[in-house]
């Protein structure tokens, strides 16, 4: 998907703006909440895109993951 595709900027943008802000006001403003909402909507996003860059970015971020937990662990 393409930022400049009008099914992103009339669907899918104001779709995820609100579900974001909805997320907010039921979590009150819990940051854990917000940020798993945001990765359920990178993740759409990239799904739109094609499988390859789908399998790509969750192997990106397990890797991330990873080294984030190895570095909180020192």
């Amino acid at each position: 998907m393409e930022f400049s595709r009008p099914f992103f900027t009339l669907i899918f943008l104001p779709v995820a703006i609100l579900l974001y802000y909805f997320v907010k006001l039921v979590s009150k403003n819990n940051s854990g909440a917000k940020n798993i909402c945001l990765l359920i909507l990178s993740i759409v996003f990239y799904a739109f895109g094609g499988l390859f860059f789908l399998g790509l970015t969750l192997a990106y971020l397990l890797l991330i993951y990873l080294f984030g937990f190895l570095v909180n662990k020192n």
